[in-house]
């Protein structure tokens, strides 16, 4: 058997590199999914960014269902990003507002297991004095949270989400009330 000529080698080289960066070349990244958006009177365009990196905000939306004497409310408190507001009393939250009553009669326990919020559009004043900011649910998806920047005329379209904790028990606040984390936005 006689070995292979140096060129042969060369082209065995040049064929299994090509071979390994053929299998891992780069792919077109997916296109965003934000699409038009329209609840109510108010709709954003297609063109709004999506938040990708929920973790360059300082922020958060925190969403939770509440429930005292049979009805229930859509409570939302704005904190530090990252962290969880606790349902019952928390010095590092602010509560912004509560909605409702609403009465979910097909199923008791869902407080355990919070739906999405029903379709709604909430005004909301954040601690950063941004203008024009609103919590949007279409009453099928965790919502969005959208600020108009009145500086340069875009809007902060976030896409909200279901909590970490949504799936952990129920709390019971010395108010009698039942608390249950369900979504959140960054911001």
């Amino acid at each position: 058997m006689t070995p292979l000529p140096m060129a042969a080698w060369i082209m065995l080289i040049v064929w299994a590199v090509a071979c390994l960066l053929g299998s891992i070349t780069a792919a077109p990244l997916e296109q965003s999914s934000v699409q038009a958006l329209t609840i109510g009177n108010l709709k954003i365009p297609a063109g709004v960014a999506n938040v990708v990196n929920a973790a360059s905000y300082e922020n958060s939306i925190q969403i939770l269902l509440k429930r005292i004497y049979g009805d229930h409310y859509w409570t939302f408190y704005q904190g530090p990003q990252g962290l969880s507001v606790r349902a019952c009393g928390d010095d590092n939250f602010k509560g912004l507002t509560q909605i409702g009553p609403f009465k979910y009669p097909s199923d008791p326990n869902i407080i355990d297991h919070p739906p999405f919020p029903i379709e709604m559009t909430v005004g909301i004043s954040i601690k950063d004095h941004r203008e024009g900011c609103s919590y949007l649910s279409t009453g099928g998806d965790a919502g969005r949270f959208v600020c108009e920047d009145e500086d340069n005329g875009m809007w902060l379209a976030v896409d909200c989400a279901q909590d970490s904790h949504w799936g952990d028990t129920t709390e019971y606040c010395a108010d009698g009330s039942l608390m249950h984390h369900g979504f959140y936005c960054e911001h």
